[in-house]
């Protein structure tokens, strides 16, 4: 298996190249044609149709303000680097994958609804979407002899990985890779670390919550493939060698991130799938 450094390399070297193909595409007069997709991307003409629609999709973003992320990239680009891990790091070849990576934010962060995606890339496809959609929203019920209003965004995860239970092979790897990602980028966190006092407080709480909640997602994954065994074991390496390298740069050894915080964390979630 490869390392999480290498990982990290790869994602560092396409995560730059893919926000020069979103720069093409959004401020080049013609944008960006299929063929053009194809060969920048070294893609199928059927992968280049749902990417350009991706592509296109994140052009009508429910929030403008959050068009770009913190670092000045696109969003856009998250998919497509989802696509490109399955694909060129990881070589999980298995095409319905690469579409429920492609499509997965679409419905949650632009003005493309499920039906729009139907018309445009099939049924399947809009299925997929819906499947990997987070739905927030405040949930309340007993939990043991007392009633409780729960965290919406606790309550939100812990359904949504209910939901994504019922999608089989190719959700639980798709979500996967996404949780993959999401600990891979941390530099924002990182920075706050950097700046000391309430900013180091704020990223520790942070860090530990980002922690697990993505191990609470992937562990509860059940599904049995050679692929999900695969990324749930990549997934634990590259956490730890996470957690390891943002403890060398806090110098209080009382500071340190420790994995019983984040085992902590991610029983939160499991003590309210009671509940809702």
């Amino acid at each position: 298996m490869k390392t999480a450094q290498e990982f990290l390399q790869f994602r560092k070297a396409s995560w730059i190249r893919l926000n020069q193909l979103c720069e093409e595409f959004y401020f080049t007069p013609k944008g960006l044609t299929r063929p053009e997709i194809c060969l920048k991307m070294n893609v199928s003409f059927e992968l280049a149709v749902i990417i350009q629609f991706v592509l296109s999709a994140f052009s009508q973003p429910k929030d403008p303000s959050k068009a770009r992320r913190k670092d000045g990239s696109h969003i856009a680009a998250h998919s497509l680097q989802l696509f490109e891990s399955a694909w060129n790091f990881f070589g999980i070849d298995i095409m319905e994958v690469y579409d429920a990576v492609l499509i997965h934010d679409v419905i949650e962060d632009t003005l493309v609804t499920g039906d729009e995606i139907g018309l445009e890339l099939g049924d399947r496809t809009a299925e997929l979407a819906n499947l990997m959609t987070e739905e927030v929203q405040w949930f309340s019920g007993m939990l043991g002899s007392s009633f409780v209003q729960v965290d919406k965004d606790r309550g939100s995860i812990v359904r949504f990985v209910r939901k994504l239970k019922t999608g089989g092979k190719v959700i639980a790897i798709a979500e996967i890779l996404d949780r993959i990602d999401d600990i891979s980028d941390l530099k924002y966190l990182e920075d706050k670390l950097a700046k000391g006092g309430e900013d180091r407080d704020k990223a520790l709480v942070g860090l530990i919550k980002k922690f697990g909640k993505c191990c609470y997602t992937v562990h509860e994954l059940t599904e049995e493939s050679s692929d999900v065994r695969m990324l749930k074991q990549f997934f634990d390496q590259l956490m730890h060698e996470q957690v390891e390298r943002l403890n060398h740069l806090e110098r209080d050894p009382n500071r340190w991130i420790v994995f019983h915080q984040i085992m902590g964390e991610a029983d939160c979630y499991r003590e309210l799938e009671s509940v809702v």
